[in-house]
């Protein structure tokens, strides 16, 4: 890993798709996410844990 600054970014995906939640992703040169929901539960298709 370098030493280089990491920025952290947060989004929503309440309002959205899962293909415009991963182009926002894409477009911010988001590499890697990281789920923190206590919960990784959704009624939204594709959000789920599984």
């Amino acid at each position: 890993m370098s030493d280089a600054p990491q920025t952290i970014y947060t989004i929503g995906y309440e309002a959205t798709t899962m293909a415009e939640f991963l182009a926002a992703l894409q477009r911010a040169g988001v590499r890697r996410v990281l789920d923190v929901r206590a919960l990784p539960l959704s009624r939204r298709p594709g959000f789920s844990k599984s």
